[in-house]
């Protein structure tokens, strides 16, 4: 669990208003405007840090309360993390000193309005950049029980999945499950990694399956006909089943030849919702 100090991005011997204007910087980055447009997962955990970047502002903004809180990291005596209801009415018997401010963008100097407005735009993108590729992954391995990975370039998850292999029974076709995340799913997308995908998919036996996820998605009947013209242009010798994906509600293009595993992939991420 990171400490008040790691997760305002300060030191120990910070002064007041230098934790204060960290708390802004860093509270504007979970405000409920920058997450309204995501899942209710995405919301809850932006919610969640900005309720331990509140606490840690409390704390750290109280003379008493932050020698107290020095001396237990000193010693190493911190108390385990409360609840948010346990807090709340710890919170409620306590007379507060200081009072943050509410969640909301840092006032930006007027020269610096444009860089900052993008500095905080990016940060909320790799947020939920970083988000989908976690669940992906898991959703991906809870799944498929048997996969390695691959490390592709030009994804950023990768897997092989294995087949058991029976003298009596007939196997179902390896898997290859690629994952890329882009901020619009789009036919630029689909005629970019295709030239990689063409190449990787060499054996007719196994099927390669493109998850390709963003906060955008094109109409379904535009990415069916860009994927049917790069099919024309470059064959590949083995399937290639694309599924684009919205992270806002993990809504699936999903096509009719999607192998069975890739369906329990869709059916895990909807689950998590």
């Amino acid at each position: 669990m990171k400490t008040h100090y790691e997760l305002l991005g300060v030191r120990p011997d910070t002064p007041p208003d230098e934790i204060k204007k960290a708390f802004r910087h860093e509270i504007a980055r979970y405000h409920p405007d920058k997450v309204q447009h995501l899942g209710r997962e995405f919301q809850e955990m932006a919610a969640q840090r900005a309720a331990e970047l509140t606490e840690a502002y409390r704390v750290l903004m109280d003379e008493v309360a932050r020698a107290a809180y020095d001396e237990q990291l000193a010693t190493g005596t911190l108390p385990r993390a409360q609840e948010p209801a346990a807090r709340a009415e710890e919170a409620g018997r306590a007379k507060p000193v200081h009072h943050p401010p509410q969640p909301g963008p840092p006032p930006a100097e007027p020269e610096g309005d444009r860089r900052v407005f993008q500095q905080e735009r990016q940060s909320g993108e790799d947020f939920v950049r970083r988000e989908a590729l976690r669940r992906m992954r898991h959703a991906i391995a809870e799944a498929i029980s048997s996969i390695e990975a691959l490390g592709l370039d030009g994804f950023e998850l990768s897997y092989a999945c294995r087949t058991r292999r029976s003298l009596f029974k007939k196997n179902a076709p390896d898997l290859y499950v690629l994952v890329h995340y882009v901020p619009k799913v789009d036919a630029q997308v689909i005629a970019e990694v295709w030239p990689i995908v063409a190449q990787f998919a060499v054996r007719p036996e196994a099927t390669v399956c493109v998850f390709l996820l963003g906060p955008s998605v094109s109409p379904r009947a535009d990415l069916a006909s860009a994927i049917s013209a790069q099919r024309k242009q470059r064959k590949a010798r083995g399937p290639v089943v694309f599924v684009p994906l919205d992270v806002h509600d993990w809504d699936a293009q999903m096509p009719a030849n999607a192998p069975p595993a890739v369906k329990a992939v869709i059916q895990r991420l909807r689950q998590a919702s």
